[in-house]
């Protein structure tokens, strides 16, 4: 018996065709992120160890900031300096260019604050005795390309594994 072969497939010629010229993938995310420099400017700190006599002592420093972190997470914080980091309102552009930056906030530190009768993480001004209110300029540096993090499979199953040898016995106590 002979086999069968296939046949060639016409083509509609009636093809459209997108404009768009990046590929879309069904899982994971594409953000473009920017890296500013927050310019040199003075801080104040604290180095006395009493506290009753403060020793103050300005010195110069930088903070670098980015849009997005690796995870894709906006980010509103410029990494920490000096025992404080500055909150940053900015606008998305849509041109490809970098963001555009509205705002810096005063130095701020991360304190504890009792919400809803739970102690939550929230940003506040420095102490008031240190007179610490500096801003920074900024100066763009770059632009990268953040996409999402693809896990290997088998790693995945691994760690479920080891999860399960640590598991609890059922009706065993200890």
């Amino acid at each position: 018996m002979a086999k069968k072969q296939a046949q060639p497939i016409q083509a509609s010629t009636n093809i459209i065709q997108s404009n768009e010229t990046t590929r879309r993938f069904n899982q994971g995310f594409r953000i473009e992120s920017d890296t500013f420099q927050l310019t040199t400017a003075k801080l104040v700190k604290d180095i006395n160890n009493k506290i009753n006599d403060p020793f103050f002592v300005k010195h110069d420093h930088q903070h670098i900031w980015r849009t997005f972190d690796s995870d894709g997470k906006k980010q509103i914080y410029s990494s920490p300096v000096g025992g404080h980091f500055h909150e940053i309102t900015f606008q998305e552009s849509k041109n490809g260019e970098p963001a555009k930056v509205l705002s810096i906030s005063e130095p701020l530190t991360f304190g504890i604050e009792m919400v809803r009768g739970k102690p939550k993480k929230v940003a506040k001004p420095l102490a008031e005795y240190l007179e610490d209110k500096h801003t920074h300029e900024v100066l763009y540096l770059k632009s990268d390309v953040v996409e999402s993090r693809v896990q290997n499979p088998k790693a995945i199953n691994m760690i479920a594994e080891e999860a399960q040898k640590t598991a609890p016995v059922p009706g065993v106590l200890g």
